[in-house]
């Protein structure tokens, strides 16, 4: 018998509610090919947007660091198209909500991928550091 790991999300979905989110008009339903996306945005998009939020990155983190989780929802969000994500506001609020609710920093150890059962990937991290400099 297999048992779906069970997971206390409330941390997660607090650090959502600080900013892991757009708000947009949308109007009416456009045409789904009037907007073309790049090849590697998609699929970058597809591959941060996998990140189910449970909790193996953590988990296995010397540091206890939900960096990959919070990089894979910063990640997902800036490869909208039309989205322009604030780094000083949006993005740094999920880093220091983060960091608010007790999470570790990233000390680069990469022990958080392998875990992941979704294969998010360590480059989501890469260009959240490179975003916030």
């Amino acid at each position: 018998m297999i048992k779906d790991l069970t997971v206390d999300r409330s941390a997660f979905d607090r650090i959502i509610q600080s900013g892991g989110y757009v708000s947009m008009h949308t109007g009416c339903a456009p045409e789904a090919n009037n907007t073309l996306v790049e090849k590697h945005a998609s699929d970058g998009a597809f591959n941060s947007a996998a990140c189910i939020g449970c909790g193996a990155c953590v988990a296995v983190c010397q540091n206890a660091s939900a960096t990959l989780f919070v990089a894979a929802k910063i990640t997902h969000l800036a490869y909208y198209p039309k989205v322009k994500l604030n780094p000083k506001t949006g993005q740094k609020k999920l880093i220091l909500k983060m960091q608010s609710e007790g999470f570790g920093s990233c000390a680069n150890h990469r022990h958080c991928t392998p875990a992941c059962p979704k294969d998010v990937s360590l480059q989501n991290i890469t260009r959240v550091n490179k975003i916030l400099g």
